[in-house]
Formats: C-alpha cells, structure tokens, sequence
C-alpha cells in the first residue's frame, strides 16, 4: 500500500494531457468528497484498533484507493489553475497528506501485528490525527482559496 501512495504521489508532477473538460468545481467537489472519506477512514481505524484489529487492513486498502482518487481530482483542479504559487502549495498538501497516510496505514499494520499493545494503539491514534488535521487545515482550504 505504500508502493500504492508513492505512486499516486509521484502523479501529482505530472500534468494532464490534452483539454480537461471539468471545472475547478467539479474536481474540488471530488475532492472534498475524498478527503471526507480520508478523514473517516482514520477515525474508523482508531475505532477498529480496540474492537476489530483484524479489519485494519481493508480499511488500509480504502484509504489508499481514497487517497488515490483525491491524486486523480488533485490533477484535474490543478489543470484547471493559472496560478503557479497555489499549484505548489496543492502539491505540497498532497505530498503531506499522502504521507501522512502512510503513517497511517504502517500504525494500523503495527497494531494488527500486535492487537494488545498499547502504545502502537496510541501511536495510530496520533497517526489519524494527523491525516484529519490535514484534511481539515491542509488539503481543504488550499482549494477553497483557488
């Protein structure tokens, strides 16, 4: 899953081809619908941590193809912007978003690894954290100030 994030990360160089038929809005709307999955995917995997470890791992996958999909109408919206200045700062959220992610998903495998352990439970914890921290102050208000 990591190879997975570093791949669509290493998407976020790389420019669209030809006439993009959507609008911002239509590739900010995709993407605010995929960063609120982001953020309930962390907040999922906190929950699972103590109740289901076993379920960390699919909830794992669905953050990556989510987080995936944001790269996807990241491109779009960035195909869509003039500015230079706010097309790096959108790259940069989304490099940090995708590493937080990863975080992530190395937390949830820690703790599926070993269910009883206290601080990796704490450690995912702090990892969801982060990824919703980035939603909410990162990835979302870079958009909505295109």
């Amino acid at each position: 899953m990591h190879d997975e994030i570093n791949k669509a990360m290493a998407r976020l160089e790389d420019t669209l081809e030809g006439e993009v038929e959507a609008s911002y809005g239509d590739f900010q709307a995709e993407t605010f619908k995929n960063c609120k999955n982001l953020a309930k995917y962390a907040q999922d995997m906190v929950l699972k941590s103590s109740s289901s470890p076993g379920e960390l791992a699919n909830l794992s996958r669905e953050l990556t193809g989510t987080y995936g999909g944001l790269v996807d109408a990241a491109r779009g919206a960035l195909a869509t912007i003039e500015s230079h200045e706010l097309a790096t700062r959108l790259r940069k959220t989304g490099y940090g978003l995708g590493e937080a992610c990863k975080d992530l998903i190395h937390a949830g495998a820690s703790v599926q690894g070993n269910p009883k352990d206290v601080p990796s439970k704490r450690g995912l914890s702090d990892c969801a954290k982060v990824v919703t921290e980035k939603v909410r102050g990162g990835v979302g208000n870079n958009y909505v100030m295109a």
